[in-house]
């Protein structure tokens, strides 16, 4: 198999692809069942269920479920993690232990699965949350941080597929990778590549908004302050917020990613770098109200400039929630050299109001989280996906042009729920049902570029990954809007 691993730490450069890794297995009790067993698994091939009728403890790899990942996301922890400022957690990738793997979430299809996993079966689509690897063509997982899409992917599940999954209790591989990505139409592979960009940022913000929320999360109709709101997460908050009913505001850095957030569900946007003074987008940082209007704040910049101005905007009882310090962990302190913040290193803190109005901060992290928080994690956000939302794997795609607007084309099917939107310069603006969870989308990008392909059958183990380089380039310098995602 290959991935993208690191070979050291440092700038991009160390991005390398590695061609000869191994393909794992998850080990199995034994290849031939017992012919109840045989019956068992024939019951449930024809009406999908996927059960075991093995006695006895559940071992750790009766609930691995190892995915050929199709697509994965960037996002900034793997940026902290090539620097060397944010190591993994132990054994966070089971497959590559030889190597450094980046990679908190991906997309594919299942092609084998533990004794007992329940959540997923061979062949369906799944998009995972991961603690690391996602860089690889597979990825062994949990069966608890997975995510079955069979309902928002289709594919061909004949009376000859059911045959040869029943194989599947006999044989240990009876699947060709082909035959099980063969099944997928070319739009639905496309869905299940776009998913690959839901994981990490939707699950970061629901954590946020929800489950770290000390009153039991948000309420319809209050007020949500998101920072970095054109990040992969600040926008999947934006997108959580209108679902749910809340009002979110943002705060971005130039007047395109102003727009962006406001034809996503922004009530309000704060810029505080314009690109040009005499624009229209003259809600500046100094904007902010003076009274004290938001329910809660998520802030995964933190630094002066964030938390001295933002915290004042806290109601009584209002939650400011921590995600990082990508804009410095001290406060006061000055902005750093070639940022476009305003000073406010002149500001002191005072903890007074927190006291008065019974504020909280809380801090929260996900990567290092355990698989039992991870597991009720995404039960409680797939529960919302049922009741609040539809998850709708068509993607918003972000295009530059004079003017950010939506337009809106039709899917395959030309019905409404096959829609998707681009936001690209057009004359006609529309708006994008608050429902609907969906992936949005910067760049994308092949992992394997033309020269990488052209060197496959060298000798040499080691290339540069060169997509993948320029991928990490744009996320590093801040010009996305939303997720940048690289595919297989």
């Amino acid at each position: 198999m290959k991935a993208v691993i690191l070979s050291s730490f440092g700038n991009v450069g160390v991005l390398k692809i590695a061609s000869n890794r191994r393909i794992p297995v998850i080990p199995h009790v034994r290849s031939f069942p017992s012919f109840f067993e045989y019956a068992w698994r024939l019951k449930n091939a024809l009406t999908h269920q996927n059960q075991s009728t093995s006695e006895g403890r559940k071992s750790y790899s009766d609930s691995l479920v190892l995915v050929k990942c199709v697509a994965y996301g960037l996002n900034r922890g793997d940026v902290l993690q090539r620097r060397g400022k944010y190591p993994p957690p132990k054994a966070a990738n089971p497959l590559l232990q030889e190597d450094i793997v980046c990679g908190l979430e991906a997309s594919g299809v299942v092609v084998d699965v533990g004794r007992k996993v329940q959540k997923c079966s061979v062949g369906d689509p799944v998009m995972a949350l991961l603690t690391g690897g996602g860089y690889g063509e597979y990825v062994l997982v949990d069966e608890s941080v997975i995510m079955n899409l069979k309902r928002e992917i289709a594919s061909g599940d004949t009376i000859l597929w059911k045959l040869k999954r029943l194989a599947g209790g006999i044989i240990s591989r009876p699947f060709s990778i082909q035959y099980l990505l063969s099944r997928f139409t070319k739009e639905d592979y496309q869905k299940l590549m776009f998913a690959a960009c839901i994981p990490e940022a939707y699950l970061t913000a629901f954590q946020c908004l929800f489950i770290e929320h000390p009153n039991g999360g948000i309420k319809s109709g209050e007020n949500v302050l998101i920072h970095a709101g054109a990040s992969g997460v600040g926008i999947a908050a934006i997108r959580i917020c209108r679902a749910h009913g809340a009002v979110p505001h943002v705060t971005v850095r130039s007047s395109g990613k102003a727009t962006v957030c406001r034809q996503l569900g922004a009530e309000k946007v704060y810029t505080f770098c314009t690109q040009n003074s005499s624009s229209t987008y003259s809600e500046g940082f100094d904007a902010f109200p003076n009274e004290s209007s938001m329910d809660l704040i998520v802030d995964p910049v933190f630094g002066s400039s964030y938390f001295s101005r933002g915290a004042s905007l806290l109601k009584k009882d209002g939650v400011y929630v921590i995600l990082s310090f990508l804009g410095g962990s001290k406060i006061p302190d000055s902005p750093q050299k070639g940022e476009h913040s305003p000073d406010f290193s002149s500001i002191q803190m005072n903890f007074a109001s927190f006291l008065a109005k019974r504020n909280r901060i809380v801090f929260t992290t996900l990567r290092n989280r355990g698989v039992e928080y991870k597991k009720k994690l995404i039960l409680k956000f797939e529960a919302f996906l049922a009741a609040s939302a539809s998850l709708n794997l068509n993607p918003i795609i972000v295009e530059t042009g004079k003017k950010w607007e939506i337009d809106r084309t039709n899917g395959p099917s030309n019905t409404e729920e096959r829609i998707s939107y681009c936001l690209q310069s057009t004359e006609s603006k529309q708006t994008i049902p608050p429902k609907w969870i969906q992936p949005v989308i910067y760049k994308s990008f092949a992992v394997l570029s033309e020269t990488n392909q052209a060197m496959m059958n060298t000798s040499s183990d080691l290339q540069d990954a060169h997509n993948v380089q320029r991928a990490h380039k744009i996320l590093e310098a801040n010009e996305n809007i939303g997720k940048i995602m690289l595919y297989w």
